[in-house]
């Protein structure tokens, strides 16, 4: 049997996900809840996701409601393994980016997939390759086929 990827969604990709239906985030998204592969996530990507996604002016120019929003999450939080392992990591100049990767190795990701420059410039840390969105779409592409 063939081992599924397991990947990371960063929160940009997920908010991504939740205010563009036919984005390629809530493609990679979509096929994660189907299964196609696993999505990680951990509790300061939720937390991060709650606060973004209830920014007044997210919600206004996305019409983002408060019902959609959790609707969307619980079905996240439903579909997604969240490590019960933590990691605490000092790694990024931007301290936000650390719990991404630490939810990554928590979770023995083999992928973060990100719109974030500075995680995407370290490419591979600790054995995760961290790719932006558009390349994981394609690696799913070839797979699902």
């Amino acid at each position: 049997m063939v081992k599924k990827i397991k990947a990371v969604l960063d929160t940009n990709i997920l908010i991504s996900a939740a205010i563009l239906e036919k984005s390629k985030s809530r493609i990679i998204l979509n096929h994660g809840l189907d299964e196609k592969f696993i999505i990680v996530i951990n509790q300061y990507i939720i937390n991060e996701f709650k606060d973004v996604s209830n920014r007044d002016y997210i919600k206004l120019k996305y019409r983002l409601t408060s019902t959609r929003i959790e609707r969307f999450l619980n079905n996240l939080v439903k579909n997604a393994e969240i490590p019960e392992k933590e990691y605490i990591i000092e790694k990024f100049k931007d301290k936000k980016d650390d719990p991404v990767l630490a939810c990554g190795l928590a979770g023995e990701a083999d992928y973060i997939i990100t719109g974030d420059k500075e995680l995407l410039n370290s490419k591979n840390v600790m054995g995760i390759k961290i790719i932006s969105g558009n390349d994981f779409f394609n690696i799913l592409k070839k797979q699902i086929k």
